[in-house]
């Protein structure tokens, strides 16, 4: 007789990734770090994508999404994800806290004067940068539309939208760039700069319509 199949929520497979919620929610180290082990390689890759369309190095893909679970990891413990369920919520939590290392990094490489294109070691920012990368602005903050996009998880498909130099402007926005550092960045004038993020901003606006 064949053993039953698992059914697709993992509802009756033991290293379903519901069930591992459930059981880190219950108090279960192991089935947090199962968790964790089982989310490094696809974080990995999506930072390698973003990292990919950044104009200058700044971190390894692989210390992005290691930073990303260190931080969703502490802040689990710490009870601040009561509601995380299942894969989907728990990936866009994931995607979004990797995200913001990447943007994180760059706004620290900014602050050292690129510093020579060194790798910058997330694992060692403090906890007010962790609190930041996992999504928790400063309720005064007033959103660029593209962080906007960010919150709403419509970055990844802005990206594909956008040709190279764009996609660079955008990144370099979304780390706290100033329009007149972009265009010394980029070596560009600041009214290129200008007119370009207006056109990002459009692409941004017809993706959030058709949302």
């Amino acid at each position: 007789m064949l053993p039953p199949r698992s059914s697709p929520s993992g509802a009756s497979d033991p290293t379903g990734t519901s069930v591992l919620l459930a059981e880190a929610h219950a108090g279960n180290p192991a089935a947090l770090g199962r968790i964790c082990g089982r989310y490094h390689e696809r974080l990995s890759n999506l930072a390698r994508k973003y990292l990919a369309s950044c104009p200058f190095p700044v971190v390894s893909a692989e210390d992005a999404a290691q930073s990303a679970l260190v931080t969703f990891h502490n802040r689990f413990l710490a009870g601040q994800f009561p509601d995380l369920q299942d894969r989907t919520s728990l990936w866009n939590l994931l995607a979004n806290i990797t995200r913001r290392k990447v943007f994180q990094a760059i706004r620290k490489e900014e602050r050292q004067k690129r510093g020579g294109g060194q790798v910058v070691p997330l694992q060692t920012a403090n906890p007010k940068e962790d609190q930041d990368a996992a999504g928790n602005e400063p309720a005064s903050k007033e959103p660029d539309p593209l962080e906007a996009a960010l919150e709403a998880d419509l970055l990844d498909r802005l990206f594909q939208l956008l040709n190279d130099t764009n996609r660079q402007i955008a990144w370099l926005r979304l780390a706290g760039c100033t329009n007149a550092e972009i265009a010394t960045q980029l070596e560009r004038t600041e009214k290129s700069v200008e007119r370009r993020l207006d056109t990002i901003r459009e692409e941004l606006r017809q993706l959030g319509d058709e949302n």
